[in-house]
């Protein structure tokens, strides 16, 4: 029996379904499985087939894989751009510099009466 028939075997057996699962989503359930129990993945893997039979024995067949959605890097790194821009605008806006010279005039003030 070839690796092909034995992963296919395998993904039968376990449950998942091609109509719900993509190999993206069902890589991105089992990574993220792993990560909730603290594993990482090992260097090696002598025997692949028992390896991935053992990550599929308590996935959720059920489970949607828009459950299970992780965004990618790209997507991540979008979101985290955002978010700095719109930290720079907060800092750029008039409120907040008329809050910095409020500061700075409370700083001046205090160190001249000294």
């Amino acid at each position: 029996m070839s690796h092909t028939n034995s992963v296919s075997d395998i993904l039968i057996a376990s449950g998942v379904e091609e109509s719900v699962w993509t190999g993206t989503s069902l890589i991105n359930a089992l990574n993220g499985r792993s990560e909730q129990r603290g594993w990482r993945t090992p260097d090696r893997v002598a025997n692949p087939i028992g390896y991935l039979r053992h990550l599929l024995q308590d996935l959720d067949p059920a489970a949607t894989a828009k459950m299970i959605y992780r965004p990618s890097r790209a997507q991540t790194a979008a979101k985290e751009t955002q978010k700095a821009q719109a930290a720079l605008d907060r800092l750029r806006s008039p409120e907040h510099r008329a809050n910095v010279a409020k500061g700075v005039a409370l700083l001046r003030a205090a160190l001249q009466s000294k």
